[in-house]
Formats: structure tokens, C-alpha cells, sequence
């Protein structure tokens, strides 16, 4: 008898893997990164320098985690996670949560892959 044929257990094809190396080298290529400047009301302040890529901050911003001591959004999606999950697509494994988290942001990046084409 054959393996039962699903999307989740399908082989990402060359523009799946395309999409994901994009994604993989934006996320690789941009970061959140502060600085610390003096406030007006003494003190310091945290200034933002550059950001994460959107697609990534939409991604944090799908996935948030609620705590009820802190007063900011906090998300459950991890850097590291995410990276491993992208190298994991490029290799040809499209399995595990990440994998399906990612997957409407390949689907984008396959489609500007069309437009660009």
C-alpha cells in the first residue's frame, strides 16, 4: 500500500526553495537592533536602529504569547527557529510547526517570484 500523499508531507518544489533562500537571507540580513540614548525626562531610552524584515515581524505578530505582568505583546516565534525551519525547506523537509507557520510567507515570496519572472 502507498504512503497516503498529503500537503504537509509533500516535497517543496524549486520555487518553494527558491522562496524560502529569500526569506532566508532577508531574515539573515536584517535585525532588530536598539540603542540606548538619553531620555527627556532623565534616564535612558531605547531607540530602535534597524528592524526585522516584515514579513518576519507579521510572522511575530501572528503568534503572540499573552502575559499578564507585562504590559507588551510578546510572541512565541523564535529567531533561531525560524532560521533552522528555513534551511530545513531549502534541503527539502517541509515538515514541523515552523515549516507550516512559514508557509503562507513562501507562498508570498513564490508569488513575487512569478511577477519578477
Amino acid at each position: 500500500m502507498a504512503p497516503k500523499h498529503t500537503p504537509d508531507s509533500a516535497a517543496p518544489d524549486a520555487r518553494n526553495r527558491e522562496a524560502a533562500e529569500l526569506l532566508l537571507e532577508e531574515l539573515e540580513g536584517n535585525g532588530l537592533e536598539v540603542c540606548k540614548v538619553p531620555g527627556l525626562e532623565g534616564g535612558y531610552v531605547r531607540v530602535p536602529v534597524s528592524v526585522n524584515c516584515g514579513w518576519y515581524r507579521r510572522l511575530c505578530c501572528q503568534w503572540k504569547k499573552s502575559r499578564r505582568r507585562y504590559p507588551k505583546a510578546r510572541t512565541i516565534i523564535k529567531r533561531v527557529h525560524t532560521v533552522a525551519a528555513l534551511r530545513r525547506i531549502i534541503a527539502g523537509n517541509f515538515s514541523g510547526v515552523y515549516a507550516q507557520r512559514l508557509q503562507p510567507f513562501i507562498e508570498e515570496g513564490e508569488r513575487e517570484i512569478k511577477e519578477v519572472a
